[in-house]
Formats: structure tokens, C-alpha cells, sequence
């Protein structure tokens, strides 16, 4: 990892107390506490993965995963257009929302989309995938809260090669789905950012492509 980000030397990682963490972000810049925030977010993954299934998630896998999802983070924060919007999507009593992104409002004052809960009784999932067009290789991550905002679960691992972004953000819907292990007692709204897959579900047209 730190071919790619600049991170604190390996000694401010050695235990030296309860609060060893607390202090080694204290002691460093936003940055890179968030980078350091990202790298425990994807250790955590990785030590359920050994755990609880077969151990076969990569290093190299996660480094890469990393690394794109910063630079889609960087870019969706200098991105200002128009095509990304929170859209309503529902379908067989489940309600999909998407796009919460970072704008300028109308009085030219910048805004910031925090989290929102979603209604009693019902699970919210964020989800975001990365990909890669040099290789085809995609990655996805999602969280899924309920309406106090406790996390109920949360994955991020690779899916896979695809034929875009669009393409990537779908599997990773489809696939957060994939985690629910009661959907016949669960009501989900869930929240991406591709405004085109959000478009095709919620029109539920037949003519896809690769979606």
C-alpha cells in the first residue's frame, strides 16, 4: 500500500497502549487519516474472509481496490454535473434510492449530502463499485444500516471482470441483494451513484445491452 499512498512509518503501527490508534490519528493530517481509516475499513474485510469463508481474497486485490476507490472518491468530489440526482426506484415492494453527491446550489453556495436514515423498520444499503478499464477488473463495496444507523453488514471484495462502470455498479447491486439472508421479512432501499443504472431499473426496460 504504501507504493501507492503516503502513509505513516510502520513503527507508528506498533501497539503501545489502549489508545495507540486514537493517538496515531490525532497525530496526522485529515488526509491521511483517512487513508489510514480505509486501510483498517479493507483489513477488517480481509480477516472475514479468513474467518468466515475461504480465506481467497488477495492483498494485491485489495491494494488495487483501494487505490480506485480513493480516485473515485477524489473524482465524484470535484464532479459537479448534473446527471447524478436522488432517484426513487421501486420494484416488487422493494424501494431503491440513488446518487448523493457533492453540488453547487442554485445561490452558488457548495452543498454536501450527509447519510440519511431510512424509515422505521426498513434497511438502507450504500453501495459503490470500481472499475478498471485497462484490465476489465471491477470491485465493489456496500454497507447496509438501519434507520438508527447501526451496521447491520458490510463487504467490499472483488467482482470480477465487466465491460464498464455501469456495468460493475450493477453486479455490485445485485450482489449486495445477494447478502441479505431474510428478504421475504426485510424491506431495503438502497443508494448508488450511476444515474444510467438507477434509469434502467426503474424503467425496467428489456433492452439492457450489459446491463
Amino acid at each position: 500500500m504504501r507504493n501507492k499512498w503516503s502513509i505513516p512509518d510502520e513503527d507508528n503501527f506498533m501497539y503501545s497502549g489502549p489508545d495507540w490508534l486514537l493517538l496515531l490519528l490525532a497525530n496526522i493530517s485529515n488526509d491521511r487519516r483517512g487513508l489510514i481509516l480505509m486501510i483498517l475499513w479493507r483489513s477488517w474485510h480481509l480477516r472475514c474472509n479468513v474467518i468466515h469463508n475461504k480465506g481467497e481474497c488477495k492483498i494485491s486485490d485489495s491494494v488495487q481496490y483501494l487505490d480506485r476507490y480513493l480516485q473515485d472518491l477524489m473524482l465524484n468530489c470535484r464532479k459537479h454535473d448534473n446527471e447524478k440526482g436522488k432517484q426513487p426506484i421501486s420494484n416488487a415492494g422493494t424501494s431503491i434510492a440513488t446518487c448523493h453527491a457533492s453540488g453547487t446550489s442554485a445561490g452558488g453556495k457548495d452543498t454536501k449530502e450527509c447519510w440519511k436514515p431510512p424509515g422505521h423498520g426498513w434497511v438502507k444499503i450504500n453501495v459503490d463499485a470500481s472499475f478498471t478499464s485497462e484490465d476489465g477488473k471491477s470491485y465493489m463495496g456496500c454497507i447496509a444500516r438501519d434507520n438508527t444507523g447501526n451496521v447491520l453488514w458490510a463487504s467490499c471484495r472483488g467482482t470480477g471482470t465487466c465491460a464498464n462502470a455501469e456495468e460493475a455498479e450493477a453486479i455490485a447491486c445485485l450482489a449486495s441483494l445477494h447478502m441479505i439472508t431474510n428478504p421475504d421479512n426485510l424491506s431495503v432501499v438502497m443508494e448508488s451513484d450511476k444515474a444510467a443504472v438507477v434509469e434502467a431499473i426503474k424503467k425496467r426496460n428489456q433492452k439492457l445491452s450489459c446491463l
